[in-house]
């Protein structure tokens, strides 16, 4: 340990510029590593939270009467099949009388629900689905994916028959048998269900007529988070029809460009760690050929090459291992709080045990990269050979 100390106080005096050039190179590895690891840590929370909450997308329609079932089914059908395959649900509100006005004396809003697959409008079956297993729907069961396609008019009443200002009773045409016939839009739907979500019946998308206008949202559900490629092409679709009539919301999700401008600062980072480690062996090799006849000296008295790597390794460690720590800590302290100001969530990442194992990962490299650069100089035909010719 004696020589250990010795040689690294005379690097001290002798090298003084290579020794604050090995510092460098200790105090750089240290502080992008940790950086990457938070970074990484960072994206990956910002990528949770963005598709935890990534998963409608309901654009508010300003003008109404720019918004008609020909042209939603056109943008639908627009759609790509990998699109309306991970979209479970479109939910509308169409304005039709008299439930429109209805709303005023307690109806409730009317609205449509329908999926879009292998080309056609079909059942929803997330609706479709939560309606019978909660109990919601009953004498009678929900459109057939042949109705809802074919638009058949069937309807399903809600169940508020008998009741003062009764909307099923007010649009009833006639009964024939027991099965109850509704008018709407000048058609005559026949009922084949009952449900307890309101007082406005449920009838399929396709059975309205070209020209119903909507008003609220136009709502789609997807099954998980969307994708930003996902959302330009609902975004296109649906402007390119509509304009300003509608407003289309910009999502808060993580886009594919910060993804890769993530990946490719967290690889650069990993590449400087890696390159400051053996640019710090580099450097300490211009001090082992500068050493030269003090190694000769050692080898003359004995010392195996063995002892003599070791006690070079051992100087290498002494010399960083306090760096980094100091480092980390500098990085812990001063700029992560900085840092944090612009990434949200790099604060929450770290941790004591990521720490240690951020350490552990540098301490293993560093120590590879010297041992590998040690063992071609004591073990091979290179410097260690040298020095005993020379001496």
């Amino acid at each position: 340990m004696k020589y250990t100390i010795k040689n690294l106080i005379s690097l001290i005096r002798t090298e003084k510029i290579i020794f604050v050039l090995m510092l460098l190179c200790v105090i750089s590895s240290s502080v992008v590593i940790n950086f990457s690891y938070g970074l990484y840590g960072n994206y990956q929370r910002e990528k949770i939270e963005s598709e935890s909450a990534a998963k409608t997308i309901e654009m508010e329609i300003v003008d109404s009467t720019a918004v008609t079932k020909d042209k939603l089914k056109e943008c639908a059908l627009s759609l790509s099949d990998g699109t309306n395959n991970d979209i479970e649900m479109y939910y509308l509100t169409p304005i039709i009388e008299p439930f429109y006005s209805g709303r005023e004396i307690g109806w409730g809003t009317m609205a449509v629900c329908f999926s879009v697959k292998g080309g056609q409008i079909t059942v929803c079956d997330l609706f479709k689905n939560n309606l019978e297993k909660n109990g919601t729907i009953y004498k009678g069961e929900y459109f057939t994916h042949i109705q809802e396609t074919q638009g058949a008019f069937v309807a399903i009443a809600g169940d508020d028959f008998g009741d003062i200002d009764s909307c099923s009773e007010a649009i009833t045409s006639r009964t024939e048998n027991g099965t109850v016939y509704f008018e709407i839009q000048g058609k005559e739907y026949e009922v084949i269900a009952l449900h307890k979500m309101g007082n406005t019946p449920f009838v399929p998308f396709e059975s309205l007529d070209d020209d119903t206008q909507f008003d609220g949202e136009i709502y789609l559900g997807f099954e998980s988070s969307f994708t930003r490629s996902e959302y330009n092409e609902v975004r296109e679709v649906f402007e390119s029809a509509f304009g300003d009539a509608i407003i289309v919301p910009e999502p808060d999700i993580t886009d594919a460009g910060d993804i890769y401008l993530y990946n490719t600062i967290i690889i650069i980072a990993v590449l400087i760690a890696v390159l400051s480690a053996v640019n710090f062996a580099v450097l300490y090799k211009y001090i082992l050929e500068k050493r030269q006849k003090s190694i000769a000296i050692f080898a003359i008295c004995g010392c195996r090459k063995m002892k003599a790597f070791t006690i070079f390794l051992s100087e290498c460690v002494i010399m960083s291992l306090p760096i980094y720590i100091i480092s980390a800590i500098c990085y812990d302290k001063l700029i992560l709080p900085r840092v944090g100001e612009y990434l949200d969530y790099i604060n929450e990442v770290y941790s004591e045990r990521a720490y240690a194992v951020i350490f552990l990962i540098w301490a293993v490299s560093t120590v590879l990269v010297l041992c590998i650069m040690l063992a071609r100089a004591f073990f091979g035909k290179t410097l260690y050979q040298s020095a005993v010719n020379g001496g």
